[in-house]
């Protein structure tokens, strides 16, 4: 498998094998549960396949074309998204549970796929999907198309951390608890804030998408300009080139993030261009909260947000967790960075009591 966090590039597609396989918690005459080999990942399969089958893995928060026929008769949330002017509506992957076990993603065997060999590249396998499978946005704040957006700033990287799931299993046998830090995730969605250099203006981004400036007006980026207002004084005093990423939040705590009349919005820091806006943006509180006495537990690794409390939404636990390497050293396992992430199975299986 072209591991997702090696080359730094989400696939949703994979061709895989499977590593090991055990029955369900509430066991099934037909089904059990199955790992794709050096990974995280538990899926829930027929039990025609084994363990050494060479088979299809599709990642969470995939949203599969129900055109194609092996994807036809997949039942679950359905969705369009338009991608380069072209629709693709079918059914977006969610954590689920079956038999009482947790299942995150989807297995279908090679034969499902006409021309799709064993031996495909990753390349192959990207080309034979594309237009097919793409991932799903959640968010409507996300989701308001092209229109008022263009290309996210090239000096910047966006915010994307690789899920603990994808990232090689034999990485966490080299990481100490002395290695790391744990951040709490919070439950929002990306803002990048800079400075032009050549226009001297302040700009703003979402996750993947520069806002243009004539747009920033829509009421689809209101609560982006919210965020801004809050705390224009300190993004005010970004130099032109500088910049600073964090998540925008509401006061509303959900299991799914959205805005609605009467929130508000705020922000807090977790990347900057230097140590001088880190410094600002810390001194003024306004950094992802460290969680205090959070050590990693590589056995644990996928469970242990479900057990830790917020600290922006007290009483409540986490979205999850952002581990940061210490020396802020990128690895080529997590994809050339120096952090990676574990989102809490609750949040994602909708089953955690929130703050309303």
């Amino acid at each position: 498998m072209a591991s997702t966090a090696v080359d730094g590039i989400r696939h949703l597609a994979r061709i895989v094998t499977i590593d090991k396989t055990k029955e369900c918690n509430n066991p099934a005459n037909f089904i059990h549960m199955a790992n794709p080999k050096d990974t995280l990942w538990w899926v829930v399969a027929p039990k025609t396949m084994q363990e050494g089958d060479k088979v299809v893995y599709f990642e969470i928060d995939s949203l599969l074309s129900s055109d194609f026929p092996a994807f036809a008769a997949i039942d679950g949330k359905k969705a369009t998204r338009i991608i380069n002017g072209k629709a693709i509506s079918g059914v977006v992957l969610r954590s689920q549970h079956f038999r009482e076990s947790l299942s995150q993603g989807l297995l279908l065997p090679l034969e499902s796929f006409e021309g799709l060999s064993a031996d495909a590249s990753q390349d192959e396998v990207d080309a034979y999907f594309d237009g097919i499978v793409t991932k799903h946005i959640e968010d409507a704040i996300l989701a308001v198309g092209e229109e008022g957006l263009e290309s996210f700033p090239g000096f910047i990287g966006t915010t994307d951390a690789e899920r603990v799931q994808n990232i090689p299993a034999s990485f966490f046998e080299t990481i100490s608890a002395d290695d790391v830090y744990a951040t709490e995730k919070i439950d929002g969605t990306s803002m990048t804030v800079w400075r032009d250099v050549e226009t001297g203006a302040i700009r703003i981004a979402n996750r993947n998408y520069a806002i243009k400036q004539d747009a920033l007006n829509s009421s689809a980026w209101k609560y982006y300009r919210d965020g801004y207002s809050r705390y224009a004084e300190l993004f005010d005093s970004l130099k032109p080139g500088e910049w600073v990423q964090g998540e925008l939040f509401c006061n509303k705590i959900s299991p799914k993030f959205k805005f609605a009349t009467g929130d508000v919005a705020d922000f807090r820091a977790f990347h900057a261009s230097n140590a001088d806006v880190e410094r600002r943006f810390k001194d003024a509180g306004l950094w992802v909260p460290i969680l205090d006495g959070v050590t990693w537990d590589a056995g644990n690794a996928v469970t242990q947000p479900d057990t830790i409390t917020s600290v922006v939404a007290p009483g409540e636990t986490v979205e999850g967790i952002v581990w940061y390497f210490k020396d802020d050293k990128p690895r080529r396992e997590l994809g050339n960075r120096a952090h990676f992430k574990v989102v809490s199975n609750a949040f994602l299986t909708k089953k955690k009591k929130r703050k309303r």
